[in-house]
């Protein structure tokens, strides 16, 4: 979909109509991925870093291939839970 990723929370390099994917999700138990207060706690440790095939079809260029959950900058990946 393309969607203006400013308003998503995405790293200060994006901005502006890029496309995103969306996936939905369940999972069986409730909570699996909480630490403390933060719902997608462990989904985000568990995404950062992990490497990505790059030239599909995204809108931006990436200067690592890789998931990056946490710096404000290069975020690049976002879990809600809702």
């Amino acid at each position: 979909m393309t969607q203006d990723v400013v308003k998503y929370g995405f790293g200060k390099q994006f901005n502006g109509l890029h496309t995103v994917w969306k996936l939905d999700f369940i999972s069986e138990h409730t909570d699996v991925f909480n630490k403390d207060t933060n719902g997608v706690y462990l989904l985000e440790h568990d995404c950062d870093g992990a490497a990505f095939t790059a030239k599909l079809d995204e809108t931006v260029t990436f200067k690592l291939n890789t998931f990056e959950a946490f710096n404000k900058d290069t975020v690049n990946i976002r879990f809600l839970k809702v």
